[in-house]
């Protein structure tokens, strides 16, 4: 492990690339990182220092004045629920791209129906779209937003909350017709109808 004298005298060093070392060395301290961030170009990658963050240490880079800090934190693929709620509403979109989900997401079931809709007016990963559909508390609204991804489309027309006409018009869908099936508030008549046109089994997806 490199002595924390040596890092903080490196960090100043002229070569970007003695600085970009200091970067991704494990035992970093974290506001050398984050000022060292500002001036030195580190691409997409999850660093080592912000992998091995404390929860405390990840909500102080997460709440950083500094967009580049919290896109750190963005890139890591398993967050407290807070801290991911924190980057999802974050006003720089920059951050709001660089978030890894679903992970974080799933594992929060009181995920607030107004923070899933950013999500999904906000998404720019299709897997983004799928793990709002996923959810719980998704509103009708937010569900119709996931349409458009054929994944997520699944995953809403087994919805409770979509609308009861798109569900219907899913119904007819052969390609939905299954999912559309399993949602508990389809029509009865639409369910016998279903199970009418498909004798055997509803077509699988």
């Amino acid at each position: 492990m490199v002595a924390e004298p040596i890092l903080r005298e490196l960090a100043n060093d002229e070569s970007a690339d003695v600085r970009r070392g200091v970067v991704h060395t494990p035992s970093v301290p974290l506001d050398v990182l984050t000022h060292l961030v500002e001036s030195t170009r580190i691409g997409p990658v999850r660093l080592p220092r912000v992998i091995a963050a404390t929860d405390e240490e990840l909500r102080l880079l997460a709440t950083s004045p500094s967009p580049r800090a919290r896109m750190l934190v963005a890139q890591r693929t398993a967050l407290l629920a807070d801290v991911f709620e924190l980057l999802v509403a974050d006003d720089n979109i920059h951050v709001v791209k660089g978030i890894a989900p679903p992970p974080a997401l799933s594992a929060n079931p009181h995920c607030d129906p107004e923070l899933l809709h950013h999500m999904a007016c906000n998404a720019t990963a299709r897997r983004t779209y799928r793990a709002v559909a996923e959810h719980s508390n998704t509103r009708a609204e937010t569900l119709l937003l996931c349409l458009g991804d054929d994944t997520a489309r699944r995953w809403a027309a087994e919805h409770p909350n979509l609308p009861t006409d798109i569900l219907i018009k899913l119904a007819n869908d052969p390609d939905l017709a299954r999912h559309a099936a399993a949602n508990p508030v389809l029509p009865t008549e639409v369910m016998e109808s279903l199970t009418a046109a498909y004798p055997g089994n509803l077509p699988e997806s």
